[in-house]
């Protein structure tokens, strides 16, 4: 049986600011910063897109691809299972989904876990926090953020959903990428299947 997560065990919330900062880090490199220039693409409409593997819902601009890797982490190797749609060079969107060990049993928890998710991952991209924010998304908690980072900005929210962890995030060399908002707001999770 796992032990769940309390917001007193700072040997956990370590350990979870390295999960979040590896994970966060390994979705922010699937989209070369470096490579990005100044011109923004045109986005059209956004469709609906399902993936039962990370058992969420977004409309991306077009079909995006899949990439399923082990990402090293202080607590051992994580599976990170991430959606991208990348429009020309320069404009990234993407989710990507994690498990924890165990899911925070408190709001105070999940609260350390998503700050040191923003902390984590801005510091990763040697990012400029922008702006930050805790959120809800369908009454889960949530933390949105925006990092300056060379050439463009990367503009994100995770999600906590038990021990599920989201990263939906738009990538761009513009602080108001396009579409950013209706995708952003065409993100949900979906329900695991019962175990068998």
């Amino acid at each position: 049986m796992t032990e769940p997560i309390t917001a007193p065990r700072p040997r956990w919330v370590v350990l979870l600011t390295g999960v979040a900062a590896a994970a966060v880090a390994a979705l922010l490199v699937s989209v070369a910063l470096n490579e990005l220039d100044s011109r923004s693409p045109g986005v059209g409409r956004l469709t609906p897109f399902t993936a039962a593997d990370a058992h969420f819902r977004a409309s991306f601009p077009k079909r995006p691809s899949r990439a399923d890797q082990q990402v090293a982490t202080p607590g051992g190797p994580l599976r990170l299972v991430q959606y991208t749609a990348q429009v020309g060079a320069n404009l990234g969107y993407s989710v990507g989904w994690f498990q924890l060990p165990a899911p925070p049993v408190d709001d105070a928890a999940a609260r350390s876990f998503l700050e040191a998710t923003e902390r984590g991952s801005v510091s990763a991209v040697k990012g400029t926090l922008v702006h930050t924010a805790f959120v809800s998304e369908d009454g889960h908690p949530g933390i949105e953020y925006q990092a300056r980072v060379e050439g463009g900005y990367v503009s994100s929210r995770t999600v906590l959903v038990g021990r599920d962890a989201y990263v939906i995030q738009v990538v761009s060399t513009s602080k108001t990428p396009p579409k950013h908002d209706e995708f952003m707001a065409s993100f949900t999770a979906l329900p695991l299947a019962p175990p068998e």
